[in-house]
């Protein structure tokens, strides 16, 4: 078994790889990391981006709440992620525009997550759809390792991470959401 790649719609590879041909030809990057790359830059590992509100949590949620919001991929300077690029949908039909390209930690961690996720037992005797979980309002972003077919979904979560779990290791995605209830819970009683 393994891990199985998602396919983005052809709308978001196509906003992605046009603006991302368009900002390499004209060297107009703006990341330093991009602007830096000396080899040649490709796109990797599409995730699909879904988004977990603190309503949902507080409301005693799990992850079937998440929204999708948008795909990700992975810029590589060579084998190296050096940046995301993610495309999100306009709200006109099937149409995707490119909306940011992004550097830092947690591009560095995603990959090194998805890298490891590759060698887990648990990898090794089902399929895991890998995606991006964002809980925005407290500032935490996963890798969700989703079980196809079946119950078992796994959190991995990413740096920079306010939580007790381990930074780039895999928990029960139920233990993380408990987690994450509590602390909504608690950010919620203390917004004015």
């Amino acid at each position: 078994m393994a891990l199985l790649t998602p396919s983005p719609p052809s709308q978001a590879t196509e906003a992605v790889q046009s603006t991302f041909r368009n900002f390499a030809e004209h060297r107009t990057f703006r990341i330093p990391a991009l602007r830096k790359s000396t080899g040649p830059l490709q796109l990797v590992e599409p995730l699909q981006v879904f988004t977990l509100g603190l309503n949902d949590l507080v409301a005693s949620k799990d992850l079937e709440a998440a929204k999708p919001t948008g795909w990700l991929f992975l810029v590589h300077d060579g084998d190296k992620a050096v940046a995301s690029a993610e495309a999100v949908p306009t709200g006109t039909g099937d149409e995707q525009v490119l909306s940011a390209f992004n550097e830092g930690r947690v591009v560095g961690s995603t990959a090194d997550a998805l890298r490891s996720a590759r060698a887990l037992p648990e990898v090794s005797k089902d399929d895991f759809e890998p995606r991006l979980l964002r809980v925005p309002g407290l500032y935490v972003t996963a890798l969700w390792l989703h079980k196809v077919g079946g119950l078992g979904d796994l959190l991995v979560p990413l740096d920079p991470s306010p939580v007790d779990a381990q930074v780039g290791q895999p928990v029960p995605a139920s233990r993380l959401i408990e987690e994450l209830r509590y602390k909504a819970g608690q950010a919620s009683r203390s917004a004015p």
